[in-house]
């Protein structure tokens, strides 16, 4: 799976690690990544690929991307990921 603007993409490093953020931009050999909540779009981070983990889905963002968008967005993650850790802990 490759990485492009729109990606939803999991963070493998870092203080976000194991978070779901929506990739918004590139700048240089990093991809710019948000959640809209703890890394909102006006601090967007900067983080290489190889610290990011694809998924299949793309999302098509709009012109002008804003927080509450990707809260949307990601709100469905957020509970599979959540019911996963639950099932895990069984």
């Amino acid at each position: 799976m490759t990485i492009q603007i729109g990606s939803v993409v999991r963070s493998r490093a870092g203080r976000d690690a194991g978070k779901w953020l929506v990739v918004i931009g590139q700048r240089d050999d990093k991809w710019v990544v948000a959640d809209g909540s703890g890394r909102k779009v006006a601090g967007a981070k900067a983080k290489k690929a190889m610290h990011l983990q694809p998924t299949r889905d793309v999302l098509q963002l709009p012109e002008v991307v804003e927080d509450h968008h990707l809260r949307k967005l990601l709100a469905g993650y957020q509970i599979k990921t959540t019911q996963g850790d639950m099932n895990a802990q069984r």
